[in-house]
């Protein structure tokens, strides 16, 4: 799956078949653009997506838009002749439908010509880049692609809350530590996150596989007998 988003023009990272943070807004970056459920899982549903997209791509020999201004699909690029010079730019937008229709949207911004807006259409632009913004936010999975900024006070309130219990979704299964933002736990949260931690550690301990995988630190006095135990069985195996 990351191989086929970076094929397409989203940088998931290496493929390394981990579902990290670019993974993760790799995948919502595809489903905004094709249209879909920004929720940021990987499925098969959404594999079969990317390998019709990859085939479509490879059919019309069409890179997939980077979501850069000159490959979107639905934005025509006036002809060179017709461009107007940088000081009738800047002392004086011209009214362009298609423009508009993209930028309105809220959820392209960086595809959106601002230069080519009326003081109205911004003013109308700008409201719903905001708005996309914070649907973007308010699920709390990727603080990352979030314009914090772009939030108001009431709104940056409860974007922090949803981050916050998305956080602790990551860290409660105790699989992914690394992934998980210890910052972000209330005391409580910590201790039930510690705990599942620990218990994670045992079970990739217990094996006695993957010694270097272990952190020994974490496991009681009885799970370490019983872990070196489980290793020495394993060396034997050799």
């Amino acid at each position: 799956m990351q191989r086929k988003l970076n094929e397409l023009g989203y940088d998931a990272g290496s493929a390394d078949g981990l579902m990290g943070t670019k993974t993760r807004s790799a995948i919502v970056a595809f489903q905004r653009d094709s249209g879909l459920s920004s929720d940021g899982r990987a499925s098969v549903d959404l594999l079969a997506k990317l390998n019709s997209a990859a085939t479509s791509t490879a059919t019309s020999n069409r890179s997939r838009p980077n979501r850069s201004e000159s490959s979107f699909p639905n934005v025509a690029l006036p002809a060179p002749s017709a461009l107007p010079s940088q000081s009738t730019q800047s002392s004086s937008p011209t009214r362009d439908a298609e423009n508009f229709r993209t930028c309105i949207s809220g959820d392209y911004p960086s595809l959106c010509k601002h230069n080519l807006l009326t003081p109205s259409e911004a003013t109308q632009v700008a409201a719903a880049e905001r708005r996309a913004n914070f649907q973007t936010c308010i699920s709390g999975d990727y603080p990352s692609l979030c314009k914090h900024h772009l939030l108001t006070s009431s709104e940056a309130t409860q974007v922090a809350a949803a981050e916050r219990r998305a956080n602790f979704q990551t860290c409660i299964s105790g699989d992914y530590p690394s992934l998980c933002k210890h910052n972000l736990l209330t005391t409580n949260e910590a201790a039930q996150v510690a705990a599942a931690e620990r218990r994670a550690n045992f079970q990739t301990c217990i094996s006695g596989d993957y010694p270097s995988l272990c952190k020994h630190s974490l496991l009681n006095a009885e799970e370490a007998a019983r872990v070196a135990e489980a290793e020495r069985r394993a060396r034997s195996r050799l």
